[in-house]
């Protein structure tokens, strides 16, 4: 039903909130509506198309794709217009260019907290439908080894090369209605209450947790050692234990870096 809401409709807020509660029963679903309309955009073809005007569903896009406001403010002006309970937070954030000396002022993001299926719950709709093309951040840091599919490594060599930061628009599941306890290794709200964690943790606490990607936690994946971003060790090898679900089956690949520096 979202994803084949009729063209015009991206004209008028009003009327493309009425279609998309349509075939919502419940708050989740509307939500949910929000979020799969939001993140399954085409944002660069929209904002060929359409002006930046925060008045209609396509401009708000567009001016989105060209930094002149935000995923949270979008999905919060559909709650606001269907009386959905919902606040936009702020703080930084850690992505895969996140190192452990990187100043994180500049690495901000603003998310959603929306009150649905009895509870305050996570959605970022910039995450959730917005990836960079893989790349490899700083070239300080040299490949000396690899484990991979072939494709996928070939990939991130030309990613190495070319610079590649170009986006790719997908839908990911991780970023709607994400349970606070994943949410936390890459986002760090402003304010302890919005972080929806029953012990909130401190800024120091989030720049050394173990980088982890929604990847991670899709495929069921558990750390059950190394915590933490950085490790010390004396010995020539070391061990990383992982927990899976009994009925998972996952082929691994590595890829091993080393700091000129």
């Amino acid at each position: 039903h979202t994803r084949n809401a009729p063209q015009n409709l991206g004209l008028n807020f009003t009327k493309l909130v009425e279609y998309l509660l349509k075939a919502a029963k419940t708050d989740v679903m509307k939500v949910r509506s929000f979020y799969v309309w939001i993140c399954s955009k085409n944002y660069d073809e929209i904002s060929e198309t359409y002006e930046p005007d925060l008045d209609t569903p396509f401009g708000y896009i567009s001016a989105i794709r060209r930094n002149k406001a935000g995923h949270a403010g979008l999905f919060q002006k559909f709650c606001d217009i269907s009386r959905i309970p919902c606040i936009t937070v702020g703080g930084p954030v850690r992505n895969e260019k996140f190192e452990p000396n990187l100043d994180l002022s500049d690495h901000r993001n603003k998310w959603n907290l929306v009150y649905c299926g009895q509870g305050w719950r996570i959605v970022d709709c910039h995450w959730g439908g917005t990836k960079n093309a893989i790349t490899i951040p700083n070239p300080a840091w040299i490949l000396i080894d690899s484990h991979s599919n072939h494709g996928q490594l070939k990939q991130a060599e030309a990613a190495y090369r070319t610079g590649s930061g170009d986006h790719v628009y997908e839908l990911d599941e991780f970023y709607f209605l994400t349970d606070s306890e994943r949410f936390i290794y890459s986002h760090f709200a402003d304010k302890p209450e919005h972080q929806l964690l029953d012990a909130p943790i401190t800024m120091e606490d989030f720049r050394n947790l173990a980088l982890l990607s929604s990847g991670f936690f899709d495929i069921g994946l558990h750390l059950k050692s190394h915590f933490h971003i950085l490790t010390k060790h004396d010995e020539e090898e070391v061990n990383l234990e992982f927990a899976l679900p009994m009925n998972a089956f996952v082929s691994f690949s590595y890829k091993l870096f080393i700091n000129q520096k």
